[in-house]
């Protein structure tokens, strides 16, 4: 297991000894990231809703901490944490990422390892049209309605009221469909679905 932290050095020294292995913060391709409560809105617009964030120093408040849920981090835990428990919940979060792939007719998305590719060809995708790819999937052949996708990949609990939902989609769709005769991703009214199947396009 691998995590950037961004945790106290006493914590960083004790988690080995717990079979977490850390990595400095900006290693490539970690697990989870271990952050501060306040750097947690910075690090859900960086990752793109795409890893999970463990907030160490979570406040004492149960209202508190459930906000902090609900804007997106996958756990939180006040500090001092207990080494132990914190390496069990940070095995906890990697469990539930270890799932297969998704396919969809040519396409196969990674949620684990945040790849996508169709055709056999990996495909250029940003970490954002990464998100909200992933996001379809794991709704195949369900409408994914616009306030949905952004609550899920924006981690917003608000409408913006701007269309920056319908462009990432679009560019998406632009690097997911181009040069393939079957389109998967479709727009149903105000709402998005990957499927493979022949839907109607509004």
């Amino acid at each position: 297991m691998t995590m950037p932290t961004g945790g106290s050095a006493p914590l960083a020294e004790a988690l080995p000894a717990h079979g977490v292995a850390l990595l400095p913060p900006d290693a490539p391709d970690p697990d989870a990231l271990l952050v501060r409560a306040i750097d947690l809105p910075r690090l859900l617009l960086e990752t793109a809703a795409s890893l999970p964030l463990l907030v160490i120093d979570g406040p004492a408040d149960p209202r508190a901490r459930a906000a902090l849920l609900d804007a997106g981090a996958a756990d939180v835990l006040t500090d001092p944490a207990d080494p132990a428990e914190l390496a069990a919940r940070l095995r906890a979060l990697v469990r539930t990422r270890r799932m297969p792939p998704i396919a969809c007719a040519d396409l196969t998305v990674d949620l684990v390892d945040r790849k996508a590719e169709r055709g056999g060809k990996s495909l250029p995708l940003h970490p954002r049209e990464f998100a909200v790819l992933g996001e379809l999937a794991r709704h195949r052949d369900r409408p994914v309605d616009r306030v949905a996708l952004f609550r899920a990949v924006w981690r917003r609990r608000f409408d913006p009221g701007t269309n920056v939902v319908a462009v990432t989609v679009s560019r998406t769709r632009a690097k997911v469909d181009h040069g393939f005769a079957r389109p998967l991703i479709h727009t149903i009214g105000g709402a998005y679905m990957l499927s493979d199947a022949a839907v109607a396009m509004a």
